[in-house]
């Protein structure tokens, strides 16, 4: 959901009052019929966003409840009955369902919303019983829904903003009480997160991530007896890293080579299917051989020779692997040697025996370089790791932020003037001059190069704000972030930020940031004056703004236009590998960084015009009200997540503050202009409480970041690892394939529902009896980047060894030994996979899968329900 509206209402930003009253009353009556237009045009069409919703729901189950069969069995919410309206039901799913079947994140979204409905609808009640019988009968006789603002009163009755003042306080207090919720409950989602069997199970809760390790610490011995003096007993292993920046380079070459691979493999079976090409195929020779006859593809025109070159190229990548990892393994065995250290990463993973010891250690001061050291993450996904960001040194970092802070400045600065070029040049005469096959539109009637005319603007508007995400996690990437959830969590504050500036503030003081900049920067009292005068003449168009987003938004998000219409595309014409068909599958993720902001720049107009204009409440109200009922059925049965436990609703309450302060600054300009020092005494009085309780809301950062050791007194019995049974049966095991944990994935294997069935023609098979199968197998070792799913199959981590866990902290090239390369299979052809098998597999450096995927009798792709489910959520490179 992108601010792009703003832009389709810019008509309704204030003129210049006219002078003469009746034209006064004219523009009044314009503005109330405007808004009713508006109301009316935008609600009809959001009904019929949710009729069609309605209408297609159990119609296409793979676009609009995919997490009823598409993800592990027990994170599948209930299905809802057949029925119109069976999808409200979601509505009453408990808290503790809802936070069981979608975890932390999904949680913290849907109870963000509510609570914010919940208040926004007591200041909507409150607002319009107390503020709308004082603002309409104020004396100043405005026109329009401008009757209904503070802006009615006029200086002379400054007794009547004593009942703006005590409202604005009382909400004041109801802010704060729901940012209080908001912290206590991030906490309580934080620490669920920390003691889950989620972290229990995975690695990276027992795994602590430092950088910056100077080159005479960087030794294994070294770390490990620095660790030891901090939680005594507790270090598991030290893993440290060498060549990760090579490691990157040749880990993308050697996975674009086995895509392609894995594209002409399948092409050739789908040849070698199609009885009537039978005769245009060389006989009687190996596939290595009949790669060098000069025939082609039928509906690709490309070589067949081309499937033998990739995979020389891959095996060519998997030699480079090889290379490294015997380099890693001498420096392991040679650890102590300075010249080794020197050219180590400057990052570690050191594994602990229990959940706790990585939250001590990350607190505590490692070196006497207070640049050394000092960066430390626990408790973290591995495979959310940015490896080309952590080998980045402390220095580099410094710089890069630099850089990526003039661009994030130079854009919000600039961000005005571009989208003004934008409109300009999006016009259908410029377009046509660049585009001569445009002409014949300009020859359609009036009234349709009108909407066309209409439309490009905004287009063109639209698609520059979507690129506003996107770069801010470019540039937050570059400047050496570690995690995908921390970029998340700084692209909410950021895309917060830009859009206060660029939407409330350019909006309400001028007309560019500009202008805008050298107010506050030249006469920054004149800002509190500027806020006062101009707020209350804007609020109709905040109104409008906030309308169009209540009422569009949460419908839009519930039918998944373009879901509907680009994914069975997608599926059908641009998935040609089993790979492809995979990541294509997979349930949508939630964009939480970019939407989180959304919503609390909407908190933040609603806070504040909430004693100003008590309109706009109304409307924010019912946004959050409609998107917590459109949230509470998204995250049941459509989004998956990457696990933060619960860290964005931290982020997101902090806005509110920022907000208050806002609506407080606002208030006290208007009090100021009207004379009203009673009024303006206390707000100054609500600024000093606001800042009072935003700094002891900062408490709550540091319990977001690591768990107090009462809280892991109480549970300190889950917080342990069963290390002392690994160790016993490590002789056994030592990582091989085989035993207890391998039966323990067999029998935790993720079934396909067979009464699921997709029902648009997609290259996705039906799960059922036939086709429940141990994966645990399927692409062996079921590729170590899915970290979560293979072990939440064991209890606790018993069952691995020390090597099992260092291979996984290794860089992604570095665990696999061999390029898996996976193909469809069919048994009614076997000769035809297994002559690929030979040439894959002939060198020793690839291997060829073909569980979990076949090719039907048409040549189309097909990868069962339950293999789509087993990966859900995850990253999808290494399958």
């Amino acid at each position: 959901m992108a601010p792009v509206p703003l832009h389709r209402l810019v008509h309704i930003l204030p003129r210049q009052k006219p002078s003469n009253p009746g034209d006064q009353e004219n523009e009044g009556n314009a503005s109330v019929d405007g808004f009713i237009s508006a109301l009316v045009f935008n609600a009809a069409i959001a009904l019929a966003f949710y009729f069609v919703f309605m209408i297609v729901r159990e119609k296409f189950p793979f676009i609009y409840r995919p997490r009823t069969y598409l993800i592990k069995e027990q994170n599948r919410p209930k299905r809802l009955h057949d029925g119109f309206f069976s999808w409200f039901s979601a509505v009453r799913t408990s808290d503790a369902r809802l936070l069981e079947t979608t975890g932390e994140d999904a949680y913290s979204v849907v109870y963000y919303m509510r609570w914010l409905f919940y208040i926004f609808t007591f200041m909507a009640i409150l607002g319009a019983i107390v503020l709308f019988p004082v603002h309409i009968t104020g004396t100043v006789n405005m026109g329009g829904l401008d009757r209904l603002t503070l802006g009615n009163i006029a200086q002379s009755e400054s007794q009547r903003l004593w009942a703006n003042t005590i409202v604005s306080w009382i909400f004041m207090v109801a802010i704060l009480y729901v940012i209080r919720l908001f912290l206590h409950k991030a906490v309580e989602l934080r620490h669920h997160h920390f003691f889950s069997e989620h972290a229990k199970n995975n690695l990276g809760g027992y795994t602590l991530l430092v950088r910056d390790i100077p080159a005479s610490e960087r030794s294994e011995d070294t770390l490990k007896q620095t660790f030891e003096v901090i939680t005594p007993n507790s270090v598991r292993t030290v893993v440290l890293s060498k060549n990760s920046e090579e490691c990157e380079r040749i880990d993308k070459e050697r996975i674009k080579e086995r895509n392609k691979v894995e594209q002409y493999g399948t092409k050739y079976l789908a040849v070698t299917k199609n009885p009537d090409h039978q005769a245009s195929r060389p006989q009687g020779h190996s596939v290595n051989e009949r790669l060098h006859h000069p025939f082609t593809f039928p509906a690709s025109n490309l070589d067949h020779d081309h499937l033998n070159h990739h995979i020389k190229e891959l095996s060519h990548w998997q030699d480079y692997r090889d290379i490294l990892a015997d380099q890693s393994q001498k420096a392991k065995l040679d650890g102590n040697n300075p010249k080794t250290k020197r050219y180590m990463d400057n990052f570690a993973f050191v594994v602990f025996n229990n959940l706790f010891a990585p939250h001590i250690a990350a607190q505590a001061q490692l070196s006497s370089d207070p640049n050394a050291m000092t960066e430390k993450f626990a408790g973290f996904e591995i495979d959310e790791i940015i490896w080309g960001s952590l080998r980045l040194s402390f220095i580099q970092r410094q710089w890069r932020k630099l850089v990526a802070l003039a661009v994030t400045v130079a854009l919000v600065v600039f961000w005005g003037a571009g989208t003004t070029f934008l409109s300009s040049i999006a016009t259908l005469a410029n377009l046509v001059k660049v585009l001569p096959f445009l002409k014949p539109v300009t020859e359609w009637s009036p009234a349709a190069t009108g909407i066309v005319q209409g439309v490009l603007p905004q287009l063109a508007i639209a698609i520059a704000f979507s690129l506003i995400p996107i770069i801010l996690r470019l540039l937050l990437a570059f400047s050496g972030v570690p995690t995908e959830s921390e970029i998340q969590r700084k692209i909410i504050n950021t895309y917060y930020v830009f859009l206060i500036i660029n939407v409330l503030l350019v909006v309400t003081i001028a007309s560019s940031v500009f202008k805008t900049l050298d107010t506050i920067i030249n006469n920054p009292p004149e800002i509190v004056r500027t806020l006062g005068a101009k707020i209350p003449t804007i609020s109709s168009f905040f109104v409008n703004y906030v309308m169009l987003l209540a009422l569009s938004g949460p419908a839009s998000e519930l039918l998944q236009v373009g879901q509907l219409v680009l994914k069975p595309l997608m599926l059908r014409f641009l998935t040609k590998t089993p790979r492809e068909v995979l990541e294509k599958s997979q349930p949508p993720t939630f964009e939480i960084g970019r939407t989180l902001a959304n919503h609390s720049f909407v908190a933040t107009v609603g806070i504040t015009y909430m004693s100003i204009a008590p309109l706009v409440t109304i409307f924010v109200a019912v946004y959050f009200g409609a998107w917590w009922l459109a949230y509470m059925y998204q995250m049941q049965y459509v989004y998956v997540w990457k696990a933060s436990g619960g860290r964005y609703l931290h982020s997101a309450a902090k806005h509110l503050f920022y907000a208050l302060y806002i609506h407080e600054v606002v208030m006290l300009g208007i009090f100021a202009l009207k004379t009203a020092w009673g009024p303006t005494a206390l707000m100054v009085l609500a600024i000093v409480v606001t800042a009072f309780a935003h700094s002891y809301a900062k408490s709550y950062t540091r319990m977001m970041e690591h768990v107090p050791a009462d809280v892991a007194v109480r549970n300190w019995e889950s917080m342990q690892g069963d290390w002392d049974a690994a160790e016993e049966e490590k002789g056994g095991k030592n990582g091989k394939q085989g035993g207890d944990f391998d039966r323990n994935v067999s029998s935790n294997t993720v079934r396909g529902q067979s009464s699921d069935e997709i029902v648009i023609d997609m290259p996705v098979e039906r799960g059922g009896a036939d086709r429940e199968r141990d994966l645990g197998r399927l692409v062996p070792d079921v590729t170590y980047e899915d970290h979560n799913s293979e072990m939440e199959a064991g209890p606790n981590l018993k069952l691995r060894d020390l090597e099992w866990c260092r291979r996984e902290l290794k860089h992604p090239l570095l665990r696999d030994e061999r390029a898996r390369v996976w193909l469809p299979t069919d048994q009614r052809v076997p000769p035809a996979v297994e002559e690929l098998r030979k040439e894959i597999m002939e060198d020793g450096k690839a291997e060829l899968v073909t569980e979990g995927a076949r090719m039907d009798g048409e040549g189309k792709v097909l990868v069962g329900n339950e293999m789509i489910a087993r990966f859900a959520g995850k990253q999808m490179v290494r399958v």
